[in-house]
């Protein structure tokens, strides 16, 4: 998730350090960050005025807009977005610009009309994936100034991956507490008082709990009187901070108190609701209900929903309802905090395949005690932002109470588990500036309180895990101990994998590591679906079946790098497992190597144009893998296959045995990838490399006797591949036979369509003597007819 520097500075004060220290301190603390500067160049993205539309003379659909930017003529643009009209201000990029996309706007002509510049919806700003018209800016917005700067976008914001047992880290709050000890500075938690001036809540609204196993707790506030409109400027550019769409001041509210202290809300338009009441259920079997995207779902039974005295309005943890909307004419909200059992909101999300910004929290475990300041914090923005008054008390349902674990923290178990000795201050000052409450304390152990934010802390091992990622991992020694038992040699594919490593790097290649979790429509790459292995209790669709094949989660990683505008090519390899279904419902795992090349290849220098990677820099890497295996003969055998560009594939077989296989891409498929550059891939398998190779070739002493050469110009068919022909002069030219070399390739005058003409150069040998020419002749012969035999060859004259 995306994390605002300047949303930070609302919890803690972070003055004095650099993005990239806070990014790396978080990483190294078990948040993996990433800095992120501007979203859009400052000079070239601007606010503008449209100065007056007409309709493009040659397309019913464009339209000719005279737009200024303050400064200098006015600019001609053609835009196609339906919503443009004369006098609005709008986000204009100029000539020059570089956006998020990686697109580059110069002038150019539409349908004969040239065009300056270009009219920005938001999915081009990289803000969201909206592109059905371009954004509409207000009145007031000044002609002329950085849009970056306008719409609070200028800050650095930090892309934070986090692990699933830390819910809490979903939150600029969270991310600030873990700052706050990391930096060993003061947290801050802003107070948003509640001006309760409207009746009392009971007196409007109702809440039963008939589930309580499924929603433990649910807190209601009612805000009446509101004004639904358009955010202010600087609730709008906090929510595009953080890739959120703005939408209506009320609907914004709530995602702001979501972003900020990272517990989910829901406002229902309380005159839309039957009896002004709200009731949660358990849901019954494949019961029909329309989500507020307009989708009608059949819900699983059990699921949570939320219901008013008639009908479902919402469903629980996940998404609200179409028939309970804010809408325009909405003048009385309904909040909604609630905390959900974590188990059902996961089952109902994953049964729906449904994911939102809610269910993402609610499933890894929310703050049950967190739902009172949350909803506070929400009624109060409203009624400062919509104008409404806030009914007096909340609704608070909450038929059993949460209890937190208590947690013992030995002393003695810390240095016993870390290997070091952390000091006692600084295990006390940890503790408390994550918001642990401490019990009591004594010689032996501290007694301390779980958080109802961190559902992750229920054990001692657990708290010796924080003390741990505080204090630093690499601070903590690496002892190496001893073993009373020798360990057992490796298996061959064990053995093989840290030589094929060592190999692959010293020909110029990258390790990477990727996740063995893909997306279906990854799996679709490969056209093996039907093998796919589907996880009983995946986190997100995106990471909801093992990898058939290396190829989705290498193309992933070439997108990756060249999304973030990596300079060159790469050239990177992985050595990890694919997995697959076997006959009788059987699962199998193999490893395997997988090579990917792609963009510029090395080079560049005065000597040494730049050029891209090709098939032959992909097939030279796997020879010489093959090569250090030392296995007899390999083949590799042409054919068709779907991720291949035709006559590009090939299979990879060593003693009629396939080992893997290797090919460019097609473009279909780098473009789902949004790749724009030609892609060379290779997959071997590695036990079966293992299984036929050969004990290490020995040294061979210098050849003490000359060699003959002889060239042997070799006219086959079209179709014939040269390494066949090749297999069949090695096959007859016996002990004598050296080496065998390809040097010519001849297609033209003198040969009939559907010919060409194969040079070889083949050198001859003895150990022990100095052959002589009849000798020689004797075997070119020999492989003449051998080779007119095998592959109807004829020699060339």
């Amino acid at each position: 998730m995306r994390i605002s520097r300047d949303w930070l500075a609302d919890f803690i004060d972070t003055t004095g350090f650099a993005a990239h220290d806070i990014a790396e301190r978080l990483t190294r603390a078990g948040l993996e960050a990433m800095v992120e500067e501007s979203m859009f160049p400052r000079d070239r993205v601007l606010v503008a005025e449209v100065l007056d539309r007409r309709q493009h003379p040659n397309a019913d659909r464009l339209s000719v807009c005279t737009v200024s930017i303050g400064a200098g003529e006015p600019l001609t643009v053609v835009c196609g977005a339906p919503n443009i009209a004369a006098g609005q201000r709008v986000a204009f990029a100029a000539v020059g610009a570089k956006l998020p996309n990686g697109a580059e706007i110069g002038k150019a002509k539409i349908r004969g009309v040239a065009s300056e510049g270009m009219i920005l919806a938001e999915d081009e700003l990289g803000i969201s994936a909206d592109h059905s018209g371009i954004i509409v800016l207000s009145d007031d917005a000044p002609v002329g100034t950085a849009l970056v700067d306008y719409l609070g976008l200028g800050g650095e914001r930090f892309e934070v991956e986090l692990t699933p047992n830390r819910p809490d880290a979903m939150s600029h709050l969270g991310v600030a507490r873990d700052l706050a000890a990391l930096l060993d500075r003061p947290l801050s938690i802003p107070e948003m008082p509640v001006a309760e001036e409207g009746p009392p809540v009971e007196s409007v609204a109702s809440v039963t709990i008939d589930d309580p196993e499924g929603c433990p707790r649910y807190v209601a506030r009612v805000v009446e009187g509101v004004k639904v409109g358009p955010s202010p400027l600087w609730l709008a550019g906090r929510l595009r901070q953080v890739a959120l769409r703005p939408i209506n001041n009320v609907v914004d509210a709530t995602n702001y108190v979501l972003m900020a202290l990272g517990h989910p809300l829901h406002a229902f338009d309380l005159d839309r609701l039957a009896g002004r009441r709200i009731v949660v259920r358990a849901a019954e079997p494949d019961e029909p209900f329309i989500t507020l995207d307009g989708n009608e779902r059949r819900i699983p039974g059990g699921s949570v929903m939320i219901c008013d005295a008639e009908r479902a309005v919402a469903l629980g943890g996940i998404m609200g309802g179409l028939n309970s909307e804010i809408t325009e004419g909405t003048t009385n909200v309904l909040l909604e905090a609630a905390y959900f059992l974590p188990t059902r909101i996961r089952r109902t999300s994953k049964a729906l395949g449904l994911q939102t910004e809610a269910s993402q929290r609610f499933e890894r475990g929310a703050d049950w005690d967190g739902v009172v300041r949350a909803i506070d914090w929400a009624a109060s923005l409203i009624a400062r932002l919509a104008g409404g008054r806030v009914a007096r008390g909340r609704i608070d349902a909450y038929p059993r109470v949460q209890e937190p674990a208590r947690i013992r923290l030995r002393w003695a178990r810390i240095p016993r588990i870390l290997g070091v000795d952390v000091p006692r201050d600084e295990v006390r000052r940890q503790i408390w500036a994550l918001g642990i409450e401490v019990l009591w304390e004594d010689d032996e152990a501290i007694h301390a309180l779980q958080p109802s934010w961190r559902p992750d802390l229920t054990r001692e091992i657990d708290l010796v895990e924080e003390v741990a990622r505080l204090w630093g991992y690499d601070r903590i020694p690496s002892v190496v101990r001893g073993v009373g038992v020798p360990p057992e040699p490796p298996s061959p594919e064990l053995a093989l994998v840290p030589e094929l490593r060592t190999w692959l790097i010293g020909m110029g290649l990258q390790e990477v590591v990727t996740s063995a979790l893909v997306a279906p429509k990854h799996v679709e790459t490969t056209h093996s679906g039907d093998r796919a292995v589907k996880l009983a209790n995946y986190s997100t669709v995106e990471m909801s079946l093992l990898r058939t094949d290396m190829l989705p989660s290498l193309l992933e990683v070439a997108r990756l790098n060249f999304s973030r505008k990596a300079t060159g090519g790469i050239a990177v390899f992985e050595i990890g497992y694919v997995y697959g279904r076997a006959p009788e419902d059987r699962y199998d795992q193999r490893r395997m190597v997988g090579v990917l090349m792609a963009g510029q290849a090395y080079g560049g220098r005065w000597n040494d144009p730049s050029r891209q990677w090709d098939y032959y820099d992909l097939r030279g890497v796997v020879e010489t893998l093959l090569q250090r295996c030392s296995l007899s003969l390999p083949a590799m055998v042409h054919y068709g296959m779907d991720e291949y560009v035709p006559r590009t594939g090939a299979r990879i077989r060593v003693a009629d045995e396939e080992v893997g296989h290797m090919g460019q891409v097609r473009l279909e498929v780098c473009k789902q990838y949004d790749l724009a550059v030609p892609v060379f891939f290779c997959q071997l398998d590695v036990a079966r490399l293992a299984a036929h190779r050969r004990s290490p070739s020995r040294v061979i002493p210098l050849p003490r006797y000359p060699a003959v050469e002889r060239d042997l110009a070799l006219v086959v068919r079209e179709l014939v591949p040269a390494e066949e022909l090749e297999r069949a002069i090695r096959g007859v030219g016996g002990s004598l036979l050296e080496r065998v070399v390809l040097f010519d390739v001849y297609r033209g005058k003198g040969l009939a369509d559907g010919e060409k003409s194969l040079g070889f150069t083949m050198r001859f040998r003895s150990p022990d003597r100095t052959l002589t020419d009849q000798e020689v002749d004797e075997q070119v012969h020999r492989i003449m007819g051998a080779a007119a035999e095998k592959v109807g060859a004829r020699m060339r004259t």
